[in-house]
């Protein structure tokens, strides 16, 4: 939450509203999904989810995941003998198919 705050996706009740029981206060904030809840201000947060895609791409990419955005499996390429995994085909949403890639170290793929 501290980095969709930042970019301005995630919006709170103020830390100083928590808890609270009056009445033209949780009457102002009821509007807002489960801010207010058995009469009271509770901890709850708006996400813009666009900014939230945004940031949940950010963290999978700064944890070295390679993304392959509009694209699809197609198949799995397995060693013939063992049956261990050498690659995948991959086809984007056109349907061409693409040549193989290899797996990586931790059985991720790589190109």
């Amino acid at each position: 939450m501290q980095r969709l705050d930042v970019k301005g996706g995630a919006r709170p009740p103020q830390k100083r509203h928590l808890g609270s029981d009056d009445p033209k206060l949780t009457e102002e904030l009821k509007h807002y999904h489960d801010f207010v809840e058995d009469g009271r201000v509770c901890m709850s947060v708006i996400v813009d989810p666009e900014l939230l895609k945004c940031v949940m791409n950010e963290m999978v990419e700064e944890a070295g995941v390679r993304l392959y955005l509009h694209s699809w499996a197609g198949r799995a390429l397995v060693d013939g003998g063992r049956g261990d995994p050498r690659g995948r085909g991959a086809a984007p949403p056109s349907g061409h198919e693409e040549g193989p890639e290899e797996v990586g170290r931790a059985g991720s793929m790589v190109a």
